[in-house]
């Protein structure tokens, strides 16, 4: 008879569950036997995880190896396993999700598990930037009722000289070589060969000074890296900038908020979101996406498999 190992099953990670020749207690007090095979196994630990972070006594340790057990849902484990990596691919928006929770940002752009769905607040926003960009473009705007929200600032930024970039989607490919990417309203999906990819609302160059804007329709959040980003990749693609005015247009709040930087002071910019950027390649390509108890977990998380869902 197969000895029981002394701890419950949810003090260990599936590693030592794994390699352990003993049978081990479960939170509920049930066994998990080493006969039952590994997924079996795995499967119990899992339901073991779970009872136990809803008690509030789950190590930290155990739940992120937790988190990397998904693919031991299905049956056929080495099929699940075998699949295709996702190519990898970074934005603002993913690196700020990636920082927030690794194992939220698996969901949404890993696994895929977590399907994008629209809200009433990204409809609205899509409206406004759709809206601006027809306006900028010097084309007819139809939604009178977007446009309105905007127009006071379109009506100041019509005034500024200089060569105008609307929706100016640029990016970095492997080795940080900036580019312009596609815009196709038909494709906007193709990025072209870009990993790192971003889009300025509206970009004005005047000589040696470039003015890049974002609209922003949501709450104002005191986070510049989508700014900073933006940037540092439109100085490296336009090197007879020397200086860069870099605001959110806060809407709702009807305030602006961002900063000024000499070209030379993008160099530390550069070096900190380089650094970022390969801790989230090194999660995507060793598949290790830890959890990370955040604000969002108990009603705005769709990663249900997570012991910290409050949506499951």
């Amino acid at each position: 008879m197969t000895e029981v190992d002394s701890r419950p099953a949810y003090t260990v990670t599936s590693q030592e569950l794994l390699a352990s020749e003993r049978d081990f207690t479960t939170f509920t007090g049930h066994l998990l036997r080493k006969s039952e095979g590994d997924t079996a196994l795995i499967l119990g630990w899992q339901a073991d995880v779970k009872a136990a972070d809803r008690a509030g006594v789950l190590p930290q340790r155990v739940m992120d190896d937790y988190q990397k057990q998904k693919m031991f849902k299905a049956a056929d484990v080495a099929a699940k396993t075998a699949k295709p990596v996702p190519k990898f691919a970074w934005s603002p928006s993913k690196l700020a999700c990636f920082e927030l929770c690794p194992a939220k940002f698996a969901a949404e752009f890993y696994y895929k598990t977590v399907p994008y769905q629209e809200t009433l607040h990204t409809i609205w926003g899509n409206r406004v930037h759709k809206a601006a960009e027809r306006h900028m473009l010097g084309q007819d705007v139809k939604d009178w009722e977007a446009r309105a929200v905007v127009l006071p600032y379109l009506l100041l930024l019509d005034k500024l000289p200089g060569k105008r970039y609307v929706e100016h989607r640029i990016g970095v490919g492997e080795s940080w070589r900036p580019m312009i990417c596609p815009n196709d309203p038909a494709k906007p999906w193709d990025w072209g060969d870009s990993v790192g990819r971003m889009a300025i609302d509206l970009a004005i160059v005047n000589g040696e000074k470039a003015r890049l804007y974002d609209w922003k329709t949501g709450k104002l959040k005191d986070d510049n890296t989508q700014l900073q980003i933006n940037a540092l990749i439109f100085a490296l693609l336009h090197p007879e900038v020397q200086e860069i005015e870099a605001k959110y247009i806060w809407l709702k709040d009807k305030k602006t908020t961002g900063f000024t930087l000499k070209r030379s002071e993008l160099v530390p910019i550069y070096k900190d979101v380089k650094t970022r950027v390969a801790r989230l390649k090194e999660a995507w390509d060793t598949e290790v996406f830890v959890t990370r108890k955040n604000g969002l977990c108990k009603q705005y998380c769709g990663a249900v498999e997570c012991a910290y869902c409050g949506r499951r």
